[in-house]
């Protein structure tokens, strides 16, 4: 099943950047570069998390259990500010780049193209939480990380229910107020750009709103496709 997994959410991607790809050749359009930036970004969350893993381990067996764990500390740190660029994806499911062509493409051909885009973000961001758990059942029961009883634990779905919240509130900010991950590097402008913006009747509602939608979709995608692979594993 876990396999299965990896596959079907590997072809996802691979489907979408190749319709991504053969858009311009099959109808004379250009490229629309964002796309293909905005699937390499959600992809980025998980290279680092699985770059983290092996990191870590390394430092735990060749040097010492106190850096090793310093570095896992700092890699999941860098790999939660990522996140939500995978879970962005869902936010293109728009049909605003046909506005920039010279000719035109077939409606449907877009549809799919674009759903195929979301459904990539949807997928990476469930495998993304689907490894956080693993490496949470691996520390807390090492000889049985797939184990029910952690899969059904209270704790675990906390904390990814609140890995779920963080992803949405890092969609909207990156959505609505145009932020990247990095601009956490400028504090005070982003604290600033987050103040003026909630400054303004009705953005806190509508933060509040978006990310209940996007948490409780999450976390609906998370029991459909994760949760019967981890009970069976």
């Amino acid at each position: 099943m876990m396999f299965i997994l990896i596959l079907g959410i590997a072809a996802i991607n691979l489907f979408a950047v190749l319709l991504t790809l053969l858009r311009p050749k099959l109808f004379g359009v250009k490229l629309y570069k964002p796309m293909l930036k905005n699937m390499g970004l959600s992809l980025l969350p998980l290279l680092v998390l699985i770059a983290t893993i092996l990191l870590m381990a390394a430092v735990l067996l060749y040097v010492n259990t106190f850096l090793g764990f310093v570095t896992g500390i700092a890699g999941v740190a860098l790999w939660l500010l990522l996140l939500p660029n995978a879970g962005y994806l869902v936010t293109e499911l728009n049909l605003n780049h046909r506005t920039v062509d010279k000719k035109e493409v077939p409606m449907w051909y877009d549809i799919i193209a674009v759903l195929s885009l979301a459904m990539s973000g949807v997928m990476n961001t469930l495998l993304n939480v689907m490894m956080l758990q693993l490496i949470y059942g691996t520390i807390v029961h090492p000889i049985n990380a797939f184990d029910l009883g952690l899969v059904n634990n209270r704790n675990l779905w906390i904390i990814i229910s609140v890995v779920f919240l963080l992803i949405s509130f890092g969609v909207y900010i990156g959505r609505y107020l145009r932020f990247n991950s990095w601009d956490i590097l400028k504090p005070r402008r982003f604290i600033g750009i987050l103040k003026k913006h909630f400054a303004q009747p009705g953005k806190g509602k509508e933060l509040l709103v978006f990310m209940a939608c996007y948490t409780g979709f999450f976390l609906i995608m998370y029991l459909i496709v994760i949760w019967p692979v981890l009970t069976k594993a």
